[in-house]
């Protein structure tokens, strides 16, 4: 098992995942300047629950989203890819799920690309 201070999250449950971080910024002109950084993360890909999907808006949510517990502060619109994936199927963070208690790691709900 990992330890993650005061949350622990099994081994079985961790993932490795390369994060596609948009780092974007724009010019005065409105171009696009620096790119997208590439790095490896580990996390918990769990899926949603009951009690998830009620505090979440449906128009935001499908049945095949998932959630990732990590230390990383992930936003919305990064992707990142299962580096156990042969498909090419990456992931797009959709929200931060908060659950009003202090924890020192992340949620995100993430929902499937193709």
């Amino acid at each position: 098992e990992e330890i993650m201070d005061k949350v622990i999250l099994l081994k079985k449950h961790m993932k490795t995942f390369y994060w596609f971080k948009n780092e974007k910024a724009f010019d005065s002109e409105g171009k696009v300047i620096g790119g997208v950084i590439v790095k490896q993360i580990k996390c918990a890909l769990l899926p949603l629950s009951n009690s998830d999907l009620q505090r979440l808006d449906r128009g935001d949510v499908s049945f095949t989203d998932k959630k990732v517990y990590t230390k990383e502060n992930l936003n919305n619109g990064d992707e990142f890819v299962d580096s156990d994936s042969q498909d090419g199927y990456h992931w797009t963070v959709k929200a931060k799920l908060d659950y009003g208690y202090q924890a020192d790691i992340n949620i995100f709900v993430i929902g499937g690309v193709e």
